[in-house]
């Protein structure tokens, strides 16, 4: 998990599943609502498998200086380790992201 102090108010967006949307028309969303920390979740961490995928999402965050997350377990359970490329989180922080957040833009069903 990572030891980043999250700040409060800020936007926040959680991605449970990919399946339905798009990278570009997500980024245009992001922008849109000025998000600042993003959470991959559940079923969305299987795109990022995808080495092309996770640099796509990997340059849009320091293009917009946005935070990203995934779930820990979520990525065990499909078998995928993220190295570097963004901050290994759980259920909790995910709670607490929530909770600080003015906004919270959720993507994708459960």
């Amino acid at each position: 998990m990572s030891s980043k102090r999250l700040t409060k108010d800020l936007n926040f967006c959680l991605i449970n599943d990919l399946s339905d949307s798009g990278h570009e028309e997500i980024i245009n969303l992001i922008k849109e609502n000025d998000i600042k920390n993003l959470f991959f979740y559940s079923s969305a961490i299987k795109q990022l498998k995808n080495e092309v995928e996770r640099r796509k999402w990997k340059a849009s965050s320091e293009h917009l200086s946005i935070e990203v997350y995934y779930c820990q377990k979520s990525a065990d359970k499909f078998g995928i380790l993220f190295e570097d490329s963004f901050q290994s989180s759980g259920l909790g922080q995910l709670v607490e992201m929530i909770a600080m957040s003015k906004k919270t833009l959720v993507i994708g069903a459960l």
